[in-house]
């Protein structure tokens, strides 16, 4: 009988190391589950409105033209999903200090000057407008 004792303090001790991992395991989830619900309703990189809202609602009006935009930077916004409407038509000076601030002095001269700006260009430089 003094030999059965031991093996019930073995088995006992099993159950409360996998009760323990299990609790472990399962907290390890919930936070995964909730790092991603928050990723998904806060939406702090635009990622779910960047894939899921990726249609423009109806196409340009024949004649549109950006005041500040070329074509080319046009049908990229619109390849992106973006309406190129929904871009100011004014850049403020503070807007500009932004966006060279994001983007840098020379990146920001390039988009000036007519070049397309990249999608990282448009993420990193987005709550600037």
């Amino acid at each position: 009988m003094q030999e059965e004792q031991p093996k019930k303090k073995e088995g006992s001790a099993l159950k409360i190391i996998l009760i323990i991992l299990l609790v472990i395991v399962i907290i390890f989830l919930l936070l995964i589950v909730s790092a991603f619900a928050w990723f998904w309703f806060a939406d702090p990189l635009g990622l779910r409105t960047a894939i899921f809202d990726s249609k423009i609602e109806g196409e340009l009006p024949a004649g549109y033209d950006h005041p500040l935009l070329s074509d080319e930077q046009e049908d990229l916004l619109q390849g992106l999903g973006i309406d190129p409407r929904a871009v100011p038509t004014e850049i403020t000076p503070e807007m500009e200090a932004c966006a060279r601030e994001k983007l840098g002095n020379e990146r920001v001269n390039e988009i000036i000057q007519g070049s397309a700006p990249s999608t990282a260009d448009l993420f990193k430089a987005q709550s600037c407008f």
